[in-house]
């Protein structure tokens, strides 16, 4: 993202916090955000005695379908979607914004289809209605 943003974008790191714009307070805002997504979706999982594993998920023990988790099947991949549109911000550039679409389909392909699979075989019917009635993203 920051190759993509330019040279300017350095800049931003080097003048420090007197000189922030509207984008690096957006940027926070975005990364406050994500990491609380981040915190409930774990202590969800925790709560239900299942793994955050993402590498391990058929070592699920529970189907986590409440809070965050009947809103998006993936609210800590929302969260590092987030971290990164605040990094764009941070760097106060709409180019940086390309590497979303790649984060998203990769993580869906590389992670996530794996992950579903193994959710599946695990929770069988019931996977498969929580997935019918909750987005994968939002």
């Amino acid at each position: 993202m920051w190759g993509l943003a330019g040279w300017p974008s350095w800049a931003v790191m080097a003048i420090g916090p007197s000189r922030w714009g509207w984008s690096q307070l957006a940027a926070l805002l975005l990364w406050v955000l994500a990491l609380a997504l981040m915190a409930v979706a774990l202590r969800t999982m925790q709560a239900a005695n299942t793994t955050p594993n993402p590498v391990l998920p058929e070592r699920a023990a529970t189907l986590v379908q409440h809070g965050l988790f009947g809103y998006s099947r993936n609210p800590i991949y929302l969260a590092d979607a987030l971290v990164l549109v605040g990094w764009a911000c941070w760097l106060g550039s709409v180019k940086a914004l390309l590497v979303l679409p790649l984060f998203l389909a990769y993580i869906s392909v590389m992670q996530i289809r794996a992950e579903e699979q193994a959710l599946t075989k695990a929770f069988g019917s019931a996977y498969l209605d929580y997935c019918a009635r909750v987005r994968p993203w939002l």
